[in-house]
């Protein structure tokens, strides 16, 4: 199946929340990302600039809050360097830890569902963890836009007790999994195997990773690519064949999607 990741135009993880309004001020105000669309449940969130779609969120109202490790372990968002040091200067006190190298600044934060979100500058050498204090004493140069102008997923993180997520997802795309890590031309994904009473839990029960949303070019036969795929994860191609999902082995969703 390794032809696929040549119909691939876009990756995005979908994240399950409760409350959209509360989610989205973290969103917009810590992470400086911009709504492109709201589909029903669903929040498109991307850059300013570029309005490239990059993730998303799902309200999720009757879902509850995980026990334990979540399957969603970290995202970390990539953006310019004066943008990442004016957000994290405007909103230190949301922030958890500091990163800095001599030069570029990155900064971690928690979502108001337990997520972890690093938000690197292009650039940042090596995650070097400094005190909160000695940034409010640096001059930050001021950018032009009030968020992130264009912003990328650079490395998804995920939790599993068995180690075969990233396995599963490999098979799918015809990619080598090597020491737990999945290199895409679009991301580098990590697997930590860990234990959690969720880990497995149903995609449509806690509040966590529901989904990976592979954008998809109309060259891709849907069709064809379903009849490949393991009886045992559920394949379901909906009534126009534009979109088919697929259940990975700790039940989050891989959904391939004719845009």
């Amino acid at each position: 199946m390794s032809e696929i990741l040549n119909h691939i135009n876009g990756f995005l993880p979908v994240y399950r929340v409760l409350n959209r309004e509360e989610n989205l001020d973290f969103f917009r105000d810590v992470l400086g990302l911009k709504v492109l669309l709201e589909e029903g449940a669903m929040v498109f969130l991307g850059g300013h600039e570029s309005k490239k779609r990059r993730l998303v969120l799902e309200e999720s109202p009757g879902h509850r809050t995980v026990k334990g490790d979540k399957k969603h372990a970290a995202t970390v968002l990539v953006g310019q360097a004066d943008e990442v040091a004016q957000l994290l200067v405007g909103h230190l006190d949301a922030v958890s830890k500091v990163f800095f190298d001599g030069q570029c600044f990155g900064f971690e934060a928690i979502s108001p569902e337990n997520d972890v979100f690093q938000l690197l500058s292009e650039g940042l050498s090596v995650l070097t963890e400094v005190e909160k204090e000695g940034v409010r004493k640096k001059s930050v140069k001021k950018s032009d836009h009030p968020g992130l102008s264009e912003v990328r997923v650079m490395t998804l993180e995920l939790n599993s007790s068995n180690g075969a997520v990233l396995d599963f997802v490999g098979a799918l795309l015809g990619a080598d999994v090597t020491r737990n890590q999945l290199r895409l031309p679009f991301v580098k994904m990590i697997e930590h195997e860990t234990q959690g009473v969720d880990l497995a839990a149903r995609a449509d029960e806690t509040l966590d990773l529901e989904l990976l949303y592979f954008s998809v070019d109309d060259a891709l036969d849907l069709v064809e690519f379903s009849k490949k795929a393991d009886e045992k994860s559920n394949p379901y191609l909906d009534q126009s064949k534009r979109t088919l999902s697929i259940e990975a082995p700790n039940h989050m969703e891989v959904w391939f999607v004719k845009a």
